[in-house]
């Protein structure tokens, strides 16, 4: 009897935690909540979580603080005015942390890095990862972008059928996550170029997990119960978690041989070099581990599903694709062989890219929570209060963008009126000291694949599936399609 004890508390927690679950999903309703589970039931089953968010926001506009109950009936609320989300992100922001349950969550895809720093080693972290992304080095490093879209370009060529169709999505994605590895730690992981992408596979492994491994990483935020649970879904997920943590540390390696070896480091400015020269009293090895994969997966995830769905938004509007069309033949006429800064210059292009990135803001959610009591636009937050701060809220919010909101409009930028004008309109990127260090990138990586790919091609709906709906793949953590996106590319 005695050696089946140490099996018990695995056991019965994988029991408890199942049983819970199938309790909530199926038990009766109360006020419109779930017994238990309260509205999470609702999120698990929507594609994108923030449907949920945007439907109260469109029901209650004016209500700058909108309070629902989550997991086992914890009081949540989340922030549905502009001033509210100053207030959090900018003004008020020291009042905010990231909660428990956040901290759980990410921990097994990007351990305690910046995101979950607080107070003035926020601010000193912050300063040393910030380095390779600004102004000076994204000006210098804009070739190398330039080369890997003319690289995407070749392949996509390449891997059209007889009629023309190709599908983009994990093209797009390895193109990104070859960038983010030569700004990162200056190699070429060149998934573009190969038909074997370890990495790439480990990353899709992470990222886009089945439908019952959401739920798992879910509860996984509540109660950490994927130790005790033996299936597929957990045992891959942890192995993908050690296999790119693993790759890391064989990179700090070799760019320490190579220091030792004379490397130049100011020719070598990336991000690991960076990391790797910082130092503050608690600096180590597990904090390089855990920044670099902050920016390999925050960076690489996010870009790429923004890129897809500018893609699928072009196969769908032939006018908004022939106004960029001049607008890029126009500067490649005048300019002749166009740098970023050129490209960059595109008000048309601009405006597109800021659409598309306001209808399909790829991050779902932001929590945080109260560390005191503290005001918020009118409304008092006890300490300790969940806060759920949700882009897309503000990205279609009909009070700050019209009755429009959910349409897709790109010259709707070039007269902005109200409180669209303000920053915390445009929640993307977020705002404030918190603000996404890889935003500048992000831009260049978009407008610089965009502006080849509508050089090269038509880009059209794929030939015999004119009329396919596409889905959002959920429920997920990024905004990105059900299916891999296919289009049509006709070379011009």
């Amino acid at each position: 009897m005695a050696s089946v004890l140490p099996l018990m508390p695995s056991l019965s927690m994988g029991l408890v935690v199942l049983g819970m679950l199938v309790m909530g999903m199926i038990a009766f309703h109360v006020f419109d909540n779930a017994f238990f589970l309260g509205q999470t039931a609702k999120f698990l089953r929507v594609p994108w979580f923030p449907e949920l968010f945007c439907k109260w926001s469109r029901e209650f506009p004016d209500a700058p603080i909108i309070r629902y109950l989550n997991f086992a009936n914890g009081e949540t609320l989340f922030v549905n005015s502009i001033e509210a989300y100053k207030q959090v992100l900018q003004t008020k922001s020291s009042y905010f942390v990231k909660p428990a349950f956040a901290k759980q969550f990410a921990h097994e895809f990007i351990g305690d890095g910046l995101p979950f720093v607080e107070g003035k080693l926020h601010k000193v972290r912050r300063a040393a990862i910030s380095q390779p992304f600004s102004a000076a080095r994204l000006r210098a490093f804009s070739p190398v972008v330039q080369q890997k879209a003319e690289q995407l370009i070749d392949v996509l060529t390449q891997q059209r059928n007889e009629h023309g169709n190709v599908e983009i999505e994990s093209n797009i994605w390895k193109a990104v996550l070859d960038v983010i590895g030569l700004e990162t730690f200056g190699l070429d992981l060149n998934h573009l170029g190969s038909d074997e992408s370890p990495l790439f596979d480990t990353f899709t492994t992470m990222m886009q997990p089945s439908t019952f491994g959401h739920v798992i990483n879910y509860l996984n935020s509540l109660i950490p119960i994927r130790q005790y649970v033996p299936l597929r879904e957990c045992i891959e997920f942890s192995q993908s978690c050690t296999r790119v943590r693993e790759f890391i540390v064989g990179l700090m390696t070799i760019r320490r041989n190579q220091c030792e070896q004379g490397l130049d480091n100011e020719k070598h400015r990336d991000a690991l070099q960076c990391l790797l020269e910082h130092s503050d009293p608690d600096w180590n090895d597990k904090n390089v581990v855990e920044y670099v994969l902050n920016i390999l997966i925050l960076g690489h995830d996010t870009t790429a599903c923004s890129i897809t769905w500018a893609v699928h938004e072009l196969s769908r509007r032939t006018d908004c694709q022939q106004r960029l069309r001049d607008e890029i033949t126009s500067m490649d006429n005048t300019c002749g062989m166009s740098s970023f800064s050129d490209i960059d210059k595109l008000p048309y292009l601009h405006n597109f890219v800021r659409e598309v990135l306001r209808l399909y803001c790829a991050v779902a959610m932001a929590p945080r929570q109260a560390t005191d009591d503290v005001e918020i636009d009118g409304v008092m937050i006890p300490k300790g209060t969940v806060i759920q701060l949700s882009p897309a809220v503000m990205n279609t919010h009909p009070l700050v963008w019209g009755p429009d909101a959910q349409e897709f409009n790109p010259d709707r930028w070039s007269d902005l009126t109200g409180d669209a004008t303000s920053a915390y309109a445009f929640e993307t990127f977020h705002n404030g000291p918190r603000m996404c260090i890889g935003k500048q990138l992000s831009l260049m990586e978009m407008k610089t694949m965009l502006v080849e790919m509508v050089r090269k091609f038509k880009i059209e709906k794929p030939l015999g599936n004119e009329e396919k709906q596409v889905d959002v793949a959920g429920p997920a953590f990024t905004l990105r399609p059900k299916e891999n996106l296919v289009v049509r590319l006709v070379e011009m």
